[in-house]
């Protein structure tokens, strides 16, 4: 069986792991100016595009025609003929010559995470003894993966935490399965196996399995784009968002929860006490544009007369978004979920919820790819099934359930109890009564001038999978 290879570079300057990756040559234009005809760019390597830049963040792929191409012996050879950034020494002799270590963007190979099918490939046995960075580090011997069995090799161009936060580990750590209906299952907050786990249904799926957890919709979004996560919850603006920015999902069930489980919040000892006064104020999204707290702060600023304009807006993660707002460096911050659950907790008040705005429809989506398989769809059918045998569960069992949820996230059980009761889990169809919202939520999106492009709610639904 073919491998797909997912190249990483972290740097550990930070607190969390800042993953990067090569930067490679942008599309080339031919561009006319009054002085010349054309500009050619010389130097690209590769002869054509490699570059998914149409998904939430750029995404080199190399195909395994390009390595043929490549006319190397050797992985790492034949990766360092196509990426510029990369370094795959030559070592003349020695001990040093057995591992070749490689470096990516100037760092050294003790910050490479090389994932082989979604599994952390293990880094070698030797140490090597060389001098600069690759002194006393024991890289991963790509050497030892042979051409003919690499599909493809992916690389994400951006920096995954610098955007998305330490869940880009999460990515890093998941990866697709195979066609045997393994799935690589990706959750928010650990939401779904909290469920799962407390009806006691989470041990035992009757498919391959693995889990990735992400702590927002975006860095969700962008696994599913690499192909590196089959499923994933999300609220409807963040699958709009995805939608429009060509992700290739579809949605495969539905919720219908309230609005209380997200909210514009403020300091206990803030001034401002009426979304009006919030012109001229610095307000921090959760976490990206597109999110539901984005659409809540832009609904609720049109509702109070408002204009976008006059607020000073600004997009972090919710981790990093929760420290500034503790810190009193944040006036106002629009969030969700278990994020506002220990704000309010901690003092927050709230100065509009998501009541009378939001659709409260909660989507679990799948990859088209995976739904291509016949094996995959049959296991995204026995999960759907478990899942919504789990919500009912979580319905009648409110306070053991809200039990396992802080034990599985780690926050106070008043903030879980908060979380669970703020939503209702049912699960089911996508029917009509859904489609219609969603596309009203798509189309107010899309004249705030948010979205990319357009989206149609009835092309993203997958039918006859979930029929509760």
């Amino acid at each position: 069986m073919n491998s797909r290879i997912y190249f990483y570079t972290a740097s550990l300057l930070a607190t969390s792991a800042l993953f990067t990756a090569p930067s490679l040559a942008q599309t080339v234009k031919v561009a006319e100016t009054s002085i010349q005809d054309a500009i050619i760019v010389t130097g690209v390597r590769g002869g054509k595009p490699r570059t998914v830049a149409d998904s939430p963040a750029p995404i080199d792929v190399l195909s395994a025609e390009g390595f043929q191409r490549a006319g190397r012996a050797e992985l790492g050879e034949a990766l360092a003929a196509q990426l510029p950034s990369i370094n795959f020494g030559t070592n003349i002799a020695g001990i040093n010559s057995i591992v070749r270590p490689v470096s990516n963007r100037g760092m050294g190979p003790a910050y490479t995470l090389v994932l082989v099918n979604g599994k952390r490939r293990h880094n070698g046995a030797l140490l090597t003894n060389g001098g600069g960075d690759t002194s006393g580090v024991n890289p991963v011997d790509l050497d030892l993966i042979p051409l003919s069995a690499v599909e493809s090799f992916e690389v994400l161009k951006d920096s995954a935490a610098a955007q998305y936060g330490s869940d880009a580990v999460a990515l890093a750590g998941c990866g697709p399965g195979g066609d045997d209906g393994s799935l690589v299952l990706g959750d928010q907050a650990g939401l779904l196996q909290a469920k799962l786990k407390a009806a006691g249904l989470l041990d035992n799926l009757p498919f391959p399995h693995s889990w990735a957890n992400f702590g927002g919709a975006a860095p969700l979004f962008e696994a599913i784009a690499a192909g590196a996560v089959d499923t994933g919850p999300a609220g409807d603006t963040p699958t709009i968002m995805a939608a429009s920015q060509q992700v290739p999902i579809r949605i495969v069930a539905a919720i219908r929860s309230g609005g209380s489980n997200l909210a514009l919040l403020v300091p206990a000892n803030s001034s401002i006490q009426q979304v009006q006064e919030l012109r001229g104020r610095t307000v921090i999204v959760s976490s990206a544009r597109g999110s539901i707290a984005h659409h809540l702060l832009l609904a609720a600023l049109r509702e109070a007369g408002v204009a976008p304009a006059e607020v000073k807006m600004g997009f972090m993660l919710p981790n990093d978004a929760a420290a500034a707002f503790e810190g009193g460096n944040v006036e106002a911050w629009a969030t969700f979920g278990i994020y506002q659950a220990v704000a309010e907790v901690r003092g927050a008040r709230v100065l509009r919820d998501g009541n009378g705005i939001s659709s409260g429809i909660g989507l679990i989506t799948a990859s088209v790819k995976t739904l291509s398989s016949p094996a995959k769809r049959a296991s995204v059918t026995a999960f759907l099934e478990r899942l919504a045998t789990a919500n009912q569960w979580v319905l009648a069992h409110l306070d053991a359930y809200a039990a396992i949820y802080a034990e599985k996230t780690g926050v106070p059980l008043q903030v879980a109890q908060l979380v669970t009761r703020r939503e209702d889990p049912r699960l089911q169809a996508a029917d009509a009564g859904i489609v219609a919202d969603l596309q009203k939520v798509a189309d107010a999106f899309a004249a705030e001038g948010v979205l990319p492009a357009p989206v149609s709610i009835a092309g993203l639904i997958e039918r006859g999978l979930f029929k509760a």
